[in-house]
């Protein structure tokens, strides 16, 4: 259901016929779509999932993400591409990044993958809508992803004894996620 969602935004709001100013207004309101509506959809996953710890998790990825897009933007005088200022760094790619992340390493690749594609789409949408240089949007992952993977743990704690084997040696390995 996650990945119909996400492929149909992205065929709404950024696939259009229409005029290079008009698609470039398309890519901006596709990125500032998903700037919105990734986080909440992360933040109530966790709560529909009554994953409490998770939403405590999520809540630190994303605040620490936040607080250093601001404090970044604030501190490094940078001019954006349509000659505003504060472009670096990406704050729609941080705050997509982080919650996609966090969707990853909590739940698994069935969700975090298209999260990720999302947040993929909002970085490209960025520099589609000359809002923002790639070093920026790259620099606005990185600030979402480092959180994320910090405050994050994944939900299932697991262990596994896998066969190893390694040259002439033989054995079982204790595999155990915590």
């Amino acid at each position: 259901m996650f990945s119909k969602v996400a492929v149909s935004l992205f065929f709404l709001c950024c696939m259009s016929n229409a005029s290079e100013s008009s698609q470039e207004k398309a890519f901006a309101l596709c990125g500032d779509i998903l700037r919105v509506a990734l986080p909440l959809a992360a933040g109530g996953y966790t709560l529909l999932e009554h994953d409490y710890e998770g939403t405590l998790q999520y809540g630190e990825s994303f605040g620490t993400a936040a607080l250093i897009t601001g404090w970044t933007k604030l501190t490094i005088p940078k001019t954006r591409p349509d000659t505003e200022p504060y472009s670096f760094v990406s704050g729609h790619t941080s705050m997509t990044f982080a919650p996609a992340v966090f969707l990853y390493k909590r739940y698994g690749p069935r969700i975090g993958i298209p999260a990720l594609g999302l947040a993929l789409v909002t970085g490209a949408t960025r520099i589609a809508a000359h809002k923002h240089y790639p070093e920026d949007v790259i620099a606005g992952a990185l600030v979402g992803i480092l959180p994320a993977l910090y405050f994050t743990t994944p939900r299932h704690k697991s262990f596994a004894l896998v066969p190893k084997a390694s040259g002439r040696s033989t054995g079982i390995q204790l595999k155990l996620t915590l």
